[in-house]
């Protein structure tokens, strides 16, 4: 399964580079995608002693957009953020609307954190970071999913920016543009 999944990340890096690949949109149950996707993440979250939380409502828009793409890059920034996380910490899922009407997603840890000289590498293909902090978790990843993540944003006409500091964290915000949202109906009740 492990190399499966870097095949297709390969795969899907180079589908993007070569501009060959389609999002195939619908609505997306933001909400509903998110619960899945930290459902995945509990139990390598609690081998690493690492606690989920989201900061999400119920009622939060839908999303216009690729769900498989969306989903995948939710993977990736979840899984980072477990792996360089130190134990006993926890790795925040928030989703808010900005005041211009855009929404934007964040993933905040309290992991290694990037210097800041090294971020533009981490989001390079392959550009792996090694250092003491996060030696234990490099075997573990192709050095894709940052690049890949911001690649599947880009392709939604989104944003992606990494903000890190070594030994307090890192925190992934994810843009999307207003005209991408879908407001929840009202629900009328009489």
């Amino acid at each position: 399964r492990h190399l499966l999944d870097i095949i297709n990340e390969v795969l899907d890096m180079s589908k993007i580079e070569a501009g060959r690949i389609e999002l195939d949109e619908g609505e997306i149950d933001l909400y509903g995608l998110i619960q899945s996707v930290m459902r995945m993440m509990d139990a390598r979250a609690f081998g690493n002693n690492v606690t989920l939380k989201t900061d999400i409502s119920d009622n939060t828009p839908n999303l216009q957009g690729d769900h498989r793409l969306l989903r995948q890059v939710l993977i990736n920034l979840m899984t980072n953020s477990v792996k360089f996380s130190k134990p006993d910490t926890t790795v925040t899922l928030s989703v808010y609307i900005l005041d211009d009407g855009r929404m934007q997603m964040s993933v905040a840890d309290q992991g290694v954190g990037i210097p800041k000289e090294k971020i533009e590498q981490a989001m390079d293909p392959f550009g792996q970071i090694r250092d003491e902090g996060a030696e234990k978790a490099m075997h573990q990843g192709t050095g894709l999913g940052l690049p890949l993540s911001r690649a599947m944003i880009e392709l939604h006409d989104g944003t992606f920016r990494l903000e890190s500091e070594v030994g307090q964290g890192t925190t992934v915000y994810v843009t999307f543009p207003a005209y991408r949202i879908i407001p929840q109906k009202t629900k009328v009740t009489t």
